[in-house]
């Protein structure tokens, strides 16, 4: 049976006006933050502030988005954009995003609604995350959904080619906070009292801790120079994974308090997003827990990120949604010595109970997945189906009684693989679900 996921939707409510608090540089710029551009107000017709300016002006990305016949500049390097839906919109509704390019060429993708989704969630409705084509400089929405409540964001992963360089310098300057001390003894003790307030990704703690070790000093929990990620984050079986922590989870933006039903099976999906060019995947995972996490600048308004663990193109696994525990991933401290318990998450609407999201850094609809993340979820599946006791090539009897669902599902599954009872998705895109028999044979 297909399930309707509602008729109507209310605007969202905001859990934060920004996000603000120790997440750097919150805006066009930064690096793993989803984003706003300049907050200039976009154009409209002076005559009529309600009506959208002519398409052949640029807006500004705002916080706002900009609207229906609104033109936006693409600033380049590594982003996305996602549209918010009408309030009153279905869950069958599209909308056509036109790119531009030098030229004069235009390409259009039709946007559809979100498949990702938790479940109690009645905000506005929202696409998947739409990678702007190769080359394309501007973007606009037609007015097929001449309602103003549509709004498209733009929300940056990567900087700009040369953008970096020309707003912070060189060196460590785009991971490192305001006022950061240069003197490694007041380094050192700014980031043990938490003064400088520092979120910053792996190559940020790993550039830090060298500061130190050459002098001779050191803080704990952050790795050794060169020598990867420290103590992780444990999920089942000995399978360890970076922890929030060590990526730089902006705990502030936590607002989904964890709830746990009995692990019963695994569903392997993919961001739809391109990956950072500088291979800078924690900034990738923070901005996907950003955009998930709140809802400002568009984003979900969750309280947390949707999938359970994260695997970028070089292999590093990432650690997900929280447990409420720090060091444990996926699933509930202490569950693991009788019936493993995960956290509920918000990877497939109305099937996320017992469900564990494992989802790859990239999209691959017409390209592969690379040997190391194939590599990598392999790993992690063996892991968790050793760990839970799950035949990875057979099938169980998936047993949901929120959502009313008592049915036969493969073991590990692609998010497509669950169309009859949530929204349909090409979701985890077509060359990584073709490989899917493969990883299950060499689980």
């Amino acid at each position: 049976m297909t399930l309707t996921r509602r008729a109507f939707f209310r605007s969202s409510t905001a859990l934060g006006a920004a996000v603000g608090g120790t997440l750097l540089f919150a805006n066009r710029n930064n690096m793993g933050v989803f984003s706003s551009a300049d907050n200039a107000a976009s154009p409209t017709d002076p005559a009529n502030p309600a009506t959208p300016a002519n398409p052949g002006q640029l807006a500004e990305f705002t916080a706002t988005g900009i609207g229906v016949n609104q033109k936006g500049q693409l600033p380049g390097g590594t982003g996305y954009l996602t549209i918010t839906f009408p309030p009153a919109a279905a869950e069958e509704t599209t909308a056509t995003l036109r790119f531009e390019f030098a030229g004069g060429r235009t390409e259009d993708r039709v946007v559809h609604a979100e498949a990702h989704d938790r479940e109690g969630d009645d905000s506005a409705l929202k696409s998947d995350p739409v990678n702007p084509p190769e080359g394309a400089t501007e973007v606009w929405l037609p007015a097929d959904l001449n309602d103003p409540a549509t709004r498209v964001f733009l929300h940056v992963v990567e900087a700009p080619k040369g953008e970096e360089e020309k707003i912070f310098g060189a060196g460590i300057a785009p991971y490192s906070a305001p006022g950061l001390p240069t003197d490694p003894a007041d380094l050192q003790s700014s980031l043990e009292t938490g003064a400088a307030g520092v979120v910053g990704s792996l190559a940020l703690a790993g550039t830090i801790a060298g500061i130190l070790a050459s002098s001779g000093l050191a803080i704990p929990g952050l790795p050794a120079p060169g020598g990867g990620i420290g103590g992780g984050a444990n999920v089942i079986d000995g399978l360890r994974v970076v922890s929030r922590r060590e990526w730089g989870a902006n705990e502030s933006l936590m607002g989904w308090t964890p709830r746990f039903t009995r692990a019963q099976l695994i569903t392997v999906h993919h961001t739809a997003m391109a990956t950072p060019a500088n291979g800078d995947y924690a900034a990738n995972v923070r901005s996907i827990y950003a955009f998930h996490a709140s809802s400002a600048n568009g984003g979900r308004g969750w309280g947390d990120i949707g999938y359970h663990l994260l695997i970028a193109p070089d292999g590093t696994v990432f650690q997900g949604r929280t447990t409420g525990t720090d060091g444990q991933a996926v699933f509930q401290s202490g569950s693991l010595g009788g019936t493993p318990m995960s956290v509920t998450a918000g990877h497939v609407y109305n099937a996320n109970d017992g469900n564990i999201g494992v989802c790859l850094l990239g999209n691959f609809m017409t390209q592969s997945p690379t040997p190391a993340a194939i590599d990598s979820l392999v790993r992690v599946l063996r892991h968790l189906c050793h760990g839970l006791g799950l035949d990875p090539r057979g099938s169980v009897r998936y047993v949901n009684n929120a959502a009313r669902l008592n049915l036969t599902r493969r073991t590990i599954t692609g998010h497509r693989d669950w169309g009859d009872v949530s929204t349909a998705t090409a979701c985890p895109g077509d060359r990584a679900y073709a490989l899917m028999d493969q990883v299950r044979g060499r689980v």
